[in-house]
């Protein structure tokens, strides 16, 4: 239903489809989408209620077909009735089955199942949906009890002694103890929970057990004090109240939304609406948009995107009143605008939050276990973060949490680095190619940079080559490097492995690797240092080396007593499936 209370059964089916991509697929949906205004609501609930159960579904079918939700339920306990055993567990299923890819391209929950003598399973699918149902709409109690009152008990699976893994239990328990708190008075006589007695016996099953005791207190209307001993820590259970909490969180958004008294918006600044599917928030995009008399872009997030990176709901008003209010700090709010940026774009943009401070900052000291000496020098943590060429950002990105960052590759001239675009994301691999090169500000404006650094922070500094095929002058440029920067850093790395910088990866010969590395350090003997002496010096090399390459890197590291090796830089490998991704191309 809209948020202007108008309800439309084709609007509402063609926001269920977009809410839900995969039911375009099924040609009972598109069959129903092409007749438009003359779908009936008879035609609507003979193909909804196959999907009802399935729980990628329930929510938004309830969201968006609410004033229609008892017909849908009514169908759905009508058609359950004529499941000959909703008890029946097909032979040899010991282990848990994942629904989601159990239900993959099921259009009809109930007969399939039906089909396959899983009728213990259906039944669990079904008092999930009834649960969510009953959540969002609690006028639908006597439909769910219809059903509840022929069927067995959601935990039934206990007293059947059937062989179930942790989570498995688990599920079932939630479901259970959160319909007994949706109608404690009812469900704590309408089946025998003796079974839970037992099952807070395992200190093993943190999660388990709590859930187990939460369901006794309500059924034996204990005090706190009667539930104190759990068997498990107070930080333990108090993770299992958090873990408790997410899982009801899924019908939270939704209930939010259908409360929203009308308010004149005043956001000018990009709002994420997050929530599970059929939540309301395009409906909610559109009435601002109806209401504001403005254009609104909206970009619905795909299954790319972590749900536990974002932020929630805020929409802000002339009261300053919230819709749904920051759920997690207000870094979180930008991760999914990011995705939807140009990759080096947003990188940029990251860096340019970092050097305004505009990123948060851990105020809370590492822990002294965490703190390490190395070459002379200590550090808060051994995590470093390589993410700054040009020295930009140092302050900000310490603040992060970092024990140190890297920064460079610095080349001793301004240039480009190659041509755009040269980052691209692997959405699937959760990674990115990077194919920049040297683009780089140059060794003067580093040096600069690093100056105002010097003393205040433990940075360390990567020296690389201008492209070009001749080795003295190669060498010549990481020389430069030591003179103009060694003074300001923990550390000097010599870069010779980019993959993407033409002639570069020669350097990592045995003879011309020898001489490079001879030539650095006979530029660090040149200089005056203090009691420290002159910083580490290091090689970073690459990861598709063969054995060869790697005992001659070996051998020159052991021979001219190299501080250490930075392994590794980006591959230039592309195994499957990476290789089918067009992106790659």
């Amino acid at each position: 239903m809209a948020v202007d209370g108008s309800f439309s059964l084709h609007s509402s089916l063609r926001r269920l489809l977009d809410r839900c991509p995969k039911l375009q697929c099924f040609l009972q949906f598109e069959s129903l989408a092409r007749r438009g205004d003359l779908v009936t609501e008879e035609e609507l609930v003979n193909v909804l209620v196959g999907v009802f159960l399935h729980p990628s579904y329930t929510i938004p079918l309830m969201g968006c077909f609410r004033p229609i939700a008892q017909s849908i339920v009514d169908k759905a306990v009508a058609l359950l009735g004529l499941v000959p055993n909703l008890r029946s567990i097909p032979e040899g299923t010991a282990c848990e089955v994942d629904p989601d890819r159990v239900l993959d391209g099921v259009v009809n929950v109930i007969e399939i199942f039906s089909q396959q003598g899983r009728g213990l399973d259906l039944h669990e699918l079904a008092c999930l949906a009834f649960c969510h149902a009953l959540d969002m709409s609690p006028f639908l109690l006597s439909s769910i009890l219809s059903y509840l009152n022929f069927a067995p008990a959601p935990f039934v699976r206990f007293s059947l002694k059937h062989v179930m893994v942790e989570t498995q239990e688990l599920h079932i328990t939630r479901i259970s103890y959160r319909l007994l708190l949706m109608e404690p008075e009812i469900f704590t006589k309408l089946w025998d929970w003796s079974c839970f007695i037992d099952l807070v016996k395992d200190p093993c099953k943190s999660d388990l057990t709590w859930c187990g005791v939460q369901i006794l207190s309500v059924l034996l209307k204990l005090g706190y004090k009667a539930t104190e001993n759990l068997n498990i820590g107070v930080e333990e259970a108090f993770s299992c109240v958090l873990r408790w909490e997410e899982f009801c969180q899924d019908t939270s958004l939704k209930k939010a939304g259908w409360y929203v008294e009308p308010t004149d918006y005043v956001q000018k600044w990009p709002v994420l609406l997050y929530g599970p599917s059929g939540s309301g928030k395009s409906a909610l995009i559109s009435k601002l948009a109806q209401d504001s008399g403005n254009q609104v872009l909206s970009i619905q997030m795909d299954d790319q995107i972590d749900g536990r990176t974002l932020v929630g709901a805020y929409v802000s008003t002339v009261d300053e009143a919230t819709f749904c209010g920051w759920l997690f700090s207000a870094t979180k709010l930008v991760n999914p605008f990011f995705v939807l940026l140009d990759p080096e774009f947003a990188h940029n943009l990251g860096v340019s939050f970092a050097a305004r401070g505009w990123i948060p900052r851990e105020k809370r000291p590492d822990p002294t276990i965490l703190g390490l000496e190395v070459w002379g020098r200590k550090f808060s943590n051994p995590v470093c973060l390589v993410f700054d060429k040009n020295v930009a950002a140092v302050d900000g990105l310490l603040a992060l949490g970092f024990g140190f960052v890297e920064v460079g590759s610095v080349t001793p001239v301004s240039q480009n680095g190659n041509p755009k675009p040269r980052i691209f994301r692997l959405r699937d691999e959760g990674a990115i190619i990077n194919r920049s090169g040297f683009n780089s500000e140059g060794i003067v404006a580093v040096a600069k940079r690093l100056g105002a650094q010097h003393g205040k922070r433990k940075l360390d500094e990567t020296s690389s080559s201008s492209p070009s095929s001749n080795n003295e002058v190669k060498q010549a440029d990481y020389v430069q490097g030591v003179h103009t920067l060694s003074q300001y850093v923990d550390y000097l790395v010599i870069n010779v492995s980019s993959p993407n910088t033409p002639c570069l990866c020669m350097l990592q010969g045995r003879k011309q690797l020898k001489d490079l590395v001879k030539k650095v350090q006979a530029a660090c003997d040149e200089m005056q240092w203090g009691e420290e002496g002159p910083p580490p010096l290091l090689v970073k090399i690459a990861p598709d080396l063969s054995n060869e390459d790697l005992e001659d890197i070996a051998v020159v590291a052991l021979a001219l007593h190299l501080d250490g090796l930075i392994i590794s830089n980006t591959t230039i490998s592309r195994p499957d499936p990476v290789n089918k991704n067009p992106l790659v191309v």
